[in-house]
């Protein structure tokens, strides 16, 4: 049996491209680490489980079950086992990926953050992580 994923994309605001680059990637400017990581993702009204998939100094890719009732801006706390402590960050959602089973009603999201604030002891620990201080899982 072969199970396809339909992929939807949203955008909060329109993705920042640099003059003279043609990818959405090559405007980034942090490099990005695969991760699975464990986080909590809350605004005022609720709280949510899941995972980042990918993750930088100045933003991540989660991946969620439920984008009811959440705002443009959450408080995320990331959990980085491998140093045995959380990173928290206030973020902004800038874009929404929806994934869906075809034939199917189970969905999940795709939450596209970038990081608004961020403690100085937070950044050092993900930017251990980020470049390989830290044993990734």
């Amino acid at each position: 049996m072969r199970i396809r994923v339909q992929e939807e994309r949203y955008y909060v605001s329109a993705p920042r491209r640099r003059k003279g680059q043609d990818s959405e990637l090559a405007s980034r400017r942090d490099g990005r680490a695969q991760s699975f990581l464990r986080v909590v993702v809350c605004s005022p009204q609720r709280e949510l489980h899941g995972e980042v998939i990918d993750i930088s100094l100045t933003g991540a890719l989660l991946r969620v079950h439920d984008v009811s009732h959440l705002g443009k801006r959450v408080h995320l706390v990331i959990d980085l086992p491998q140093c045995g402590s959380s990173v928290r960050a206030v973020a902004d959602i800038l874009r929404l990926i929806v994934y869906s089973l075809k034939d199917s009603l189970t969905q999940s999201y795709g939450l596209g953050v970038r990081f608004a604030e961020l403690s100085d002891e937070d950044r050092t620990l993900l930017e251990k992580y980020c470049t390989g201080g830290y044993a990734r899982s």
